[in-house]
């Protein structure tokens, strides 16, 4: 899917000096069509006027990130609210402590990749592949996974309150400490998928097909 694309000179040049992206180097980024290898972005807030095409509101994403491929990329305690990822592939990249509310993730490719302490509320993820992502202590509420297929990763300890979990093929997966009497679970394929810890009470399963769980 992303075989064409070219690194973005402007953004790789910093990231081979092996230290963070500062906040005024995301000037005039367009966020399409090119890799970015082994960046850095700390503390940066890519919901910054400069940074935005319209003013940030939940129905009015400031910033579409667009066949981009993300390469062993770290973001720590970065702000991407509201931001829609289209078509991209993140591979070994790391999520910590970032804010990705209301952030909405389609036909991505995610492989072997952390969100760790994350705030996810209202995110969604739509027609999406993952192998090897792994969700530690975030916050899930009222999100949505719809039609996608998830492999190896887990949720552990998090928050999942009204989330719509719909249409989703999950194996080799590890579920851990998850409440499932606060979400809407249905039509989803589990196989191989373990879960410890889970709170059951008042559980509804709609349409589940169960294999070697």
């Amino acid at each position: 899917m992303l075989n064409h694309m070219q690194p973005n000179a402007h953004l790789q040049q910093r990231a081979r000096l092996s230290r963070p992206i500062q906040q005024n180097e995301l000037e005039g980024v367009v966020w399409q069509d090119f890799v970015l290898e082994k960046a850095v972005f700390s503390e940066l807030d890519f919901c910054a006027p400069s940074q935005c095409s319209a003013k940030c509101e939940v129905d009015q994403p400031p910033a579409i990130f667009h066949r981009v491929l993300f390469k062993q990329v770290t973001f720590n305690a970065c702000t991407l609210r509201q931001h829609h990822f289209v078509e991209c592939q993140f591979v070994g990249c790391a999520f910590v402590k970032c804010d990705l509310s209301h952030s909405q993730f389609a036909q991505c490719e995610m492989q072997q990749c952390s969100f760790t302490d994350c705030d996810l509320n209202h995110t969604k993820l739509l027609h999406s592949q993952s192998q090897g992502v792994v969700f530690t202590q975030c916050s899930l509420s009222g999100s949505q996974f719809i039609q996608n297929q998830l492999k190896e990763g887990a949720w552990l300890s998090c928050e999942v309150a009204g989330a719509q979990v719909e249409q989703n093929t999950l194996e080799s997966y590890a579920l851990n400490e998850i409440d499932f009497s606060t979400l809407t679970w249905t039509n989803n394929s589990l196989s191989q998928v373990m879960m410890l810890n889970c709170q059951w009470q008042h559980c509804h399963f709609s349409d589940a097909q169960w294999q070697f769980c």
